[in-house]
């Protein structure tokens, strides 16, 4: 009678240990090592699992017929980032129509070195607004707690979020528009 109670609460255990390392194919988890993906994020359940032997369905015939939902791992670049990735394609396509492969592979090296400088100095513009977001936004944070205490007015809130608007344009200035 003993054994009955102790091996149910091991196979309870087991199932709780199972289960808590499951893998969700919506987690994400930080890419450090650069490689597949960069240093973006990556789904952790990618292709676990995958018993299927078949080839599946027919790949789509154009771009705009994938039909699946977004990556949820992927973020979509910033304005500042996307108009660098524009700005690299439309010279990336010059550097195809050049003859030469000598000087289109010189062609295509300038145009990539200049992507990676407007990337570098939008992420660093993007470093400079969060960080003075993070301000703008305690000093609202404040300015309103002194309201609800001192002055519960709605003049009061106003004031603060006037404030605010004129804190984000600072740092708008600050650390350049995009």
């Amino acid at each position: 009678m003993r054994s009955f109670p102790c091996s149910t609460a091991l196979l309870t255990l087991v199932t709780l240990a199972i289960g808590c390392n499951t893998v969700d194919p919506s987690e994400c988890f930080p890419n450090t090592s650069g490689g597949f993906g960069g240093s973006t994020q990556l789904p952790i359940g990618a292709r676990v699992g995958a018993t299927t032997g078949g080839l599946g369905a027919p790949p789509p015939r154009r771009p705009l017929d994938y039909g699946d939902p977004p990556n949820p791992c992927i973020m979509p670049p910033t304005p500042c980032i996307g108009k660098c990735l524009d700005a690299y394609e439309a010279a990336a396509g010059q550097c195809g129509l050049i003859a030469s492969q000598t000087q289109r592979r010189t062609c295509q090296d300038e145009a990539h070195a200049n992507y990676k400088i407007c990337d570098a100095a939008c992420k660093k513009s993007d470093d400079c607004k969060e960080a003075c977001k993070k301000k703008c936004d305690n000093i609202h944070d404040i300015c309103h707690a002194a309201c609800t205490k001192k002055d519960p007015t709605s003049s009061c809130h106003a004031k603060c979020n006037d404030e605010y608007g004129a804190c984000l344009k600072q740092c708008d200035q600050k650390c350049g528009g995009t």
